[in-house]
């Protein structure tokens, strides 16, 4: 093993079983020490994460799979995530918990996979460990971990899944069709996973050729299986999606996207086409990569190092351990992203919903960083010094790189602190507290019709319109037309309308909605706007009017 002797390798997997953890303590606990001084109390620094609160919730007390209790909806994006929470609200009612406990726990078990990625790769168990805590500094995936989002639950099944992928490609027995099942799980984590299964088919093509390890008929005959398991264990999901919004997919996919294949198919241009192949593609290929640099420079640059020589050694008739599936899914992620759903908020939040590719990221990265550290070795032997002597400043110039990653990572962790904790604030102090005043002050039959459906819904246990169309799919043709939000909450009469005003021009010049109060954020990070005004409605007026609304009356202004 490069010189390694097996007891060193069994020392190093030791070391790494231990330090890791220890890694994403320390930066773990430096996250939710900053999350208490800045917002006073844990929370999510998404709204979006206490809708899966709200499914989740809803799932333990019987209501099924619902956002208002009780009415079948597909709205979550992530149901596989949506169903771990609700387990562990038998363990736990406290779902801010539990969701990091989780996330943390994944996000361990992801760089156990990447240590084992990086030997398979390298047959090096020290650049492994190096890969290994690499990950685990990455500020992008802390945030993640602690977001109470799905995100380190698709990184752990994606990561996952490559690793199955590169240990049984070659089997022949069910081992083979182990990464197909993982990636599947992944797709119920992030429904953007469903490419994974076919890329995994395209890296066992092109392997096969090169290899000559069987003939075309052969990899049909496994290719088709493949697809027959991915589609038979995601039937459910696409029944229940089907029968509760008339499509395969959840009611986000059609509320947040407005471009690409889906478009296309329904209204087919030239012009949608051009922009379906050449340009949103592009846009997302450019974020991911954007993305990747913004996580560490240095990595960053390596990975283009280390994607090149995977790439090379798998088009090698003697390489033995070969990992195009790596690069391949990075670049085709995106790819696939901005041809079939591509939207703004996705470009915007590329922690989210490419968080995943991550692991690949940083597996290029130190791969790159091994060939480099390599090359340099044989350029300094060959021309200028001693063999050990060339070792020597291998060494030391390692030593400087691993230095200089360390300490940018670990800064980057103390500044992603600030914002992480700045965004819990931004929706404990806005969506939260809001969501906390209904519940307080309403009665339990009102009707509220709401932009940000998390955790207004979640705290205030009240019965929600969702003016964006994210678990109320109704109000989406309402959306392209004049005046048509409007239009719906006269047809919906809710007591109360929550809304950024910036997102729906005009809607609150109508004299059917009555200004009662405003909650603002001296400094936003996250919500959609800084300011959240709560309306009353005329319906809400003309309701006979009991006593939890008397003391509403006398509460209304005092918020």
């Amino acid at each position: 093993m490069n010189g390694v002797t097996d007891i060193n390798v069994a020392r190093i997997r030791a070391v790494h079983v231990f330090v890791v953890p220890l890694v994403l303590a320390v930066f773990a606990v430096l996250h939710l020490h900053e999350e208490w001084k800045v917002a006073g109390a844990f929370g999510f620094p998404l709204d979006d994460a206490w809708i899966h609160c709200q499914f989740a919730r809803n799932l333990a007390r019987g209501h099924g799979m619902s956002y208002n209790p009780g009415v079948a909806m597909s709205g979550s994006t992530a149901p596989l995530w949506t169903f771990l929470l609700a387990g562990s609200y038998f363990v736990s009612s406290n779902l801010i918990l539990t969701s990091k406990v989780m996330s943390l726990v994944l996000y361990a078990l992801s760089s156990v996979l990447v240590f084992k990625i990086l030997v398979f790769i390298l047959d090096d168990a020290r650049f492994a460990f190096l890969g290994a805590v690499f990950l685990a500094m990455l500020a992008r995936l802390m945030w993640g971990a602690l977001s109470g989002m799905e995100i380190m639950l698709s990184t752990f099944l994606t990561v996952g899944g490559v690793y199955l992928h590169l240990i049984y490609r070659r089997e022949r027995g069910l081992k083979h069709y182990a990464s197909t099942v993982a990636f599947v799980l992944a797709s119920l984590a992030r429904p953007e996973s469903m490419q994974l299964v076919f890329v995994a088919l395209v890296d066992s093509f092109v392997l096969g050729r090169i290899e000559k390890s069987e003939s075309i008929a052969e990899f049909a005959k496994r290719a088709v299986i493949h697809v027959l398991v991915f589609l038979l264990l995601l039937t459910p999901y696409f029944a229940f999606n089907y029968a509760t919004s008339g499509q395969p997919f959840p009611n986000t996919f059609a509320a947040k996207t407005s471009a690409g294949l889906t478009v296309f198919l329904s209204h087919p241009q030239v012009g949608e086409l051009w922009r379906m192949i050449f340009l949103y593609p592009r846009l997302y290929v450019a974020g991911l990569f954007s993305f990747s640099f913004d996580q560490n420079i240095l990595l960053y640059w390596l990975m283009f190092v280390g994607a090149t020589r995977i790439v090379i050694n798998s088009f090698r008739q003697k390489t033995v351990n070969k990992a195009l599936i790596v690069p391949l899914i990075f670049v085709s992620y995106p790819v696939f992203m901005g041809i079939v759903s591509p939207n703004r908020s996705t470009i915007t939040w590329m922690v989210r919903y490419v968080g995943n590719m991550t692991p690949l990221y940083v597996i290029m990265g130190v791969v790159g960083l091994y060939e480099c550290v390599r090359l340099l070795k044989t350029v300094l032997a060959e021309f200028w010094f001693k063999e050990e002597t060339a070792e020597r400043i291998k060494h030391a110039i390692l030593s400087i790189a691993v230095v200089i990653l360390l300490i940018s990572l670990s800064t980057e962790e103390y500044v992603n602190s600030r914002f992480y904790a700045l965004g819990v604030n931004n929706i404990n102090s806005m969506q939260v507290k809001i969501g906390k005043w209904f519940h307080e002050n309403s009665p339990p039959d009102t009707l509220l019709a709401i932009n940000d459906i998390g955790a207004i819904a979640y705290f205030s246990e009240r019965e929600v319109l969702d003016l964006v169309g994210l678990i109320t799919p109704e109000v989406l043709p309402y959306r392209t037309k004049q005046d048509g939000i409007f239009e719906f909450v006269a047809l919906k009469k809710p007591a109360y309308v929550i809304i950024f005003d910036e997102w729906f021009p005009g809607l609150s010049d109508h004299k059917e909605l009555t200004r009662l109060f405003d909650v603002s954020l001296e400094t936003n990070a996250v919500c959609g706007k800084s300011v959240m005004v709560i309306y009353e409605t005329e319906w809400r007026r003309k309701r006979p009017s009991t006593t939890a609304e008397a003391s509403l009356q006398e509460k209304e202004h005092s918020f």
